[in-house]
């Protein structure tokens, strides 16, 4: 009889030890540069593809038995290891289920393959946005890649505790104009002074998911086919609203050109944006996805693909006719986005848009909108 329960005791330690050696959870904070690797030795298959995520504009849905599968820590615990183990170039890193989709730019691959082959390093700025109720991770930060720093936009599915979908996409310099390509470095520069500006909000101050997601709905909403002779008040941005796109300030910078010696886009702030004419360019906004709401920080982070069909000119409500070659051809961009809201209003936009074929969804499946 002793035997038998000093057996059970021996067996229940080791069950015990086991679990704690698989949480993910317990991996320490990354820095602004790389630290050791947390080892998992977790196999997986990477070749069945999942559903993606839908495409109606909804706060992710909220499985209950998973609700509590992973909370705040253990999602960033485990944005930290993916983030490690593609420096480290190794998958098997990865606290991976049995069955993985893995994106870069729209595009599936082997994981293990695009940036893991190319990282060097993580970057100084880094953006959380943690939704244990939908076990959604999303990140914005900045990344080395050899001997340059580019920006990266990740979105991570957690199963029981383990990646089930990854989705990357990656802005590099030379695939925009200058402003565009400086801003990694300014963002990179900035570091955790940029991610403080999603400091938790006051427990009276927090507004619920729905109501989050209502709000991130009603932005991207502005963005297409916007002419500016729509009622303003209908425009949920508040009077200190900044735009941070690829890591430069687009708001209230005359530093910045997007447009011409007589109009500037990013002279104006938020709502003269709207006002100006100038997103009427965007045909169409589609596969809008909310992958992560987060209201103790009022942080909501969305997914969209931009189309613009091109226009010979544009005619602004300035009375401005903006007349660019770059505007005479169709055009796409792939758009991750962290927008923090306060009292129902946008607050503070940082997002990172990457040019895509016109018509290009991000690669995952979706329906409608």
């Amino acid at each position: 009889m002793n035997s038998r329960l000093t057996w059970l005791g021996a067996a229940l330690l080791a069950a015990a030890a086991s679990a704690v050696a698989a949480d993910p959870s317990s991996a320490p904070a990354l820095g602004d540069r790389d630290r050791s690797v947390v080892v998992h030795t977790r196999d997986r298959n990477v070749a069945d593809r999942l559903s993606g995520p839908r495409a109606d504009v909804t706060a992710p849905a909220i499985d209950a038995a998973q609700a509590q599968a992973c909370d705040a820590a253990c999602l960033q615990g485990l944005v930290d290891t993916y983030l490690r183990a593609v420096v480290a170039h190794d998958p098997k890193l990865l606290p991976a289920a049995d069955h993985l989709r893995f994106t870069e730019n729209g595009q599936e691959l082997p994981l293990g393959q695009g940036f893991w082959s190319t990282a060097s390093g993580v970057g100084a700025f880094q953006l959380y946005a943690l939704d244990p109720a939908a076990q959604q991770a999303g990140f914005i930060g900045t990344m080395r890649e050899f001997d340059n720093v580019v920006l990266m936009a990740l979105r991570l599915k957690v199963r029981n505790r383990r990646i089930s979908e990854i989705e990357t996409l990656f802005y590099r310099k030379g695939q925009g104009p200058a402003w565009s390509d400086s801003g990694i470095d300014a963002a990179n520069a900035r570091g955790a002074a940029d991610a403080a500006a999603f400091a938790p909000l006051p427990a009276a101050q927090r507004a619920s998911r729905e109501q989050l997601t209502a709000t991130a709905s009603q932005w991207l909403a502005a963005l297409e086919r916007n002419d500016g002779h729509t009622d303003s008040r209908g425009w949920p941005v508040s009077d200190d609203c900044v735009r941070f796109e690829n890591g430069a300030r687009i708001t209230d910078n005359p530093k910045v050109r997007i447009g011409d010696a007589t109009f500037n886009l990013a002279a104006l702030d938020c709502r003269q944006q709207l006002q100006s004419g100038w997103f009427s360019l965007n045909t169409r906004v589609h596969d809008r996805r909310i992958a992560a709401v987060d209201p103790e920080r009022g942080l909501v982070f969305a997914w969209a693909n931009i189309d613009r069909a091109g226009v010979k000119a544009l005619d602004l409500n300035s009375g401005h006719v903006l007349v660019q070659r770059l505007l005479q051809q169709p055009s796409g961009h792939a758009e991750a986005l962290a927008l923090r809201i306060e009292n129902g209003l946008v607050r503070r936009v940082v997002g990172l848009s990457v040019p895509v074929p016109y018509g290009m969804g991000p690669g995952w499946d979706n329906q409608g909108n």
